[in-house]
């Protein structure tokens, strides 16, 4: 059975990929490629954490810091899990009559999926989170808090791939005159599979892509009024005009994370969910465009440490320090230059960020 096992294996290696030169040399490719992301992306993420770690050992702690902290652990779940998920899912044959390889199978396929649903999740409700603070500073709503926030995004992601372990199955294809077990995804070519697939696309990628449009369109109109308001106030504190750059700054570092996630795994849930089904039969092992399409979603996760280390001053020292072993060096001005959360001692006793210090705002007027 260890024989016929690896034959089998070995069988769907060549005949799936190997069958000719170019898609031999393609699935090298694919397999380099995803080596390379998967590295990087925890060289990267690993990075993130631990900076985040440290910052928040030296008492810089912020909801910011949290949610940036869970999605480098998310893309730590795809490079560390989702990646050599996906090299065994696509080149490594099963047997269909194996019950510890259906259950491998099944599980799998679901941490495939999982992985880049948590990601963006998190970017939705750290959207959520943004328009709280700044749009709705004095609002109460237990949402305030990240965790619940964060414990909501991980949650939301789970349930939706749980119907997976029902539908993920071991298929016994024919390749070059042998039938071997593939661990198919989710059909397409059931009722069932196809209305699941339908769901994922809104549920997954079309509902967080609202919700994020929804939210950020209304911090950016905040920003803009209160930008113009500061801009007519000859008498605006330079320490809160510094505060609301920082804002301004974080705002457009997470509006480039999320454009990164859209491009990346915008090709996919268009392929998979809208094209796939008129195209090929499914199960096919061999769809080239699947797979580079899936490969390109990946990329983010080795993407996201990149916008951060270029997207914040105190973040890329703080990395530059620990890869050289050096002692955190923080600016004077670290409240303003990391997060709009990380000072919410300076904010008032509801959050408000974005109200001026009223005794400072009453000195400058007795001067007038």
């Amino acid at each position: 059975m260890a024989e016929d096992n690896g034959s089998r294996a070995f069988n769907l290696t060549r005949g799936s990929i190997a069958g000719t030169a170019a898609t031999t040399a393609s699935v090298l490719v694919v397999t380099a490629f995803l080596g390379f992301v998967s590295l990087g992306g925890v060289f990267g993420n690993g990075l993130v954490v631990c900076v985040i770690k440290r910052l928040r050992w030296h008492g810089k702690q912020s909801s910011v810091h949290t949610f940036l902290l869970h999605l480098a652990l998310s893309d730590l779940m795809v490079c560390c899990v989702c990646i050599p998920l996906t090299i065994t899912a696509n080149f490594v044959a099963l047997d269909s009559s194996n019950t510890l390889h259906s259950i491998v199978c099944k599980t799998m396929r679901f941490f495939q999926f999982l992985a880049p649903t948590v990601s963006i999740s998190l970017l939705t409700v750290i959207s959520i989170d943004r328009f709280l603070v700044i749009v709705k500073p004095l609002r109460k709503t237990f949402l305030r808090r990240s965790t619940w926030l964060i414990i909501f995004a991980w949650t939301y992601s789970i349930i939706q791939f749980l119907p997976t372990f029902y539908l993920a199955r071991i298929d016994n294809i024919s390749i070059d005159n042998s039938t071997v077990g593939y661990c198919t995804p989710i059909p397409n070519n059931t009722s069932e599979g196809l209305g699941y697939l339908m769901f994922l696309a809104f549920c997954a990628f079309v509902l967080p892509l609202t919700t994020m449009c929804v939210m950020y369109t209304s911090i950016c109109r905040v920003v803009w009024r209160r930008h113009e308001q500061l801009h007519d106030n000859s008498t605006a504190i330079s320490g809160e005009t510094l505060f609301r750059r920082s804002k301004r700054r974080i705002l457009k570092m997470l509006l480039i994370v999320v454009a990164a996630f859209m491009f990346c795994w915008l090709p996919f849930v268009a392929y998979a969910g809208f094209v796939e089904p008129y195209l090929e039969t499914f199960p096919n092992p061999g769809d080239l465009i699947r797979l580079a399409s899936y490969c390109l979603g990946l990329t983010n996760s080795l993407i996201n440490p990149v916008i951060y280390f270029f997207s914040n001053v105190v973040l890329r020292k703080s990395c530059i320090d620990l890869l050289c072993c050096r002692k955190f060096n923080f600016p004077a001005n670290l409240q303003y230059a990391w997060s709009p959360a990380i000072s919410r001692r300076m904010i008032t006793s509801r959050g408000s960020s974005l109200i001026p210090d009223i005794s400072s705002l009453r000195h400058s007027l007795h001067r007038r």
